[in-house]
């Protein structure tokens, strides 16, 4: 994939959204690809308006998911622009050879993720501290959150995270944390008038009648063995009505 196009020696900027602040772009083509950042790979692959054009990205995102396999775990170290920039360019890649490639890196990924479910601290009363604690749990809530975003992220993570449910009682703990999200995804949502259908779809997925409560006392089970069960009842699922 590297190889196709070869290291890029500038960044084009295809709609014009960096005019202005062009030193920011000759930096990371300046940087070593060892030396890039979690902020470099979100204006190359920028949502909507990305920084590279699709040769030029093209070399990025194999270093981009080497980063994202690599970085801590408890931090939200993963670029969601990158999933909306692989479905963006679907056709490039596709007639490149590159696009099954791309698809089979984010399925191994989301698998590495969500292999199991690990709790260092579960007695933490912040949200965001506590999924700190929590092994990827700030990386898989970004995944959530990602996926309701464009179409073209909603294509390729929400069967990821739908296929949580054949993935046993460790899929079921991150099912119940899934669901936590996207009522906190669609409650934000909700208040603010903002278009939801990817919300909807979601949330009536993961709260499916009899799916929640089969998911949750799996979880129980689990974090009991585990000694973490007082981690997952802070989200249990309270009534919630989505408005029509």
């Amino acid at each position: 994939m590297q190889t196709k196009y070869g290291r890029p020696k500038q960044l084009t900027d295809p709609y014009k959204d960096f005019e202005g602040y062009e030193d920011k772009l000759t930096k990371i083509i300046n940087k070593k690809d060892e030396e890039l950042n979690f902020e470099d790979f979100g204006l190359i692959f920028s949502m909507f308006l990305p920084a590279a054009d699709y040769q030029e990205g093209l070399y990025f995102i194999p270093l981009c998911f080497e980063k994202m396999e690599k970085s801590c775990p408890f931090e939200e170290n993963v670029c969601v622009s990158l999933f909306w920039y692989i479905g963006h360019f679907q056709d490039k890649l596709k007639e490149d050879g590159f696009y099954a490639d791309c698809i089979r890196e984010i399925e191994s990924y989301f698998e590495m993720i969500t292999k199991d479910f690990v709790v260092v601290n579960e007695y933490q009363p912040s949200l965001r501290y506590r999924l700190s604690k929590l092994k990827y749990g700030l990386t898989v809530e970004r995944i959530a959150y990602g996926a309701m975003q464009t179409d073209e992220t909603w294509k390729i993570l929400s069967k990821l995270l739908f296929g949580l449910k054949d993935k046993g009682s460790i899929g079921s703990c991150w099912w119940i944390m899934v669901s936590y999200f996207v009522r906190d995804r669609i409650s934000y949502a909700q208040k603010r008038s903002l278009n939801y259908r990817k919300e909807k779809i979601m949330f009536e997925h993961f709260h499916k009648f009899g799916e929640y409560s089969k998911h949750f006392e799996k979880a129980r089970l689990c974090t009991q063995e585990k000694g973490t069960y007082s981690f997952l009842p802070q989200f249990a699922i309270i009534p919630f009505e989505i408005k029509k």
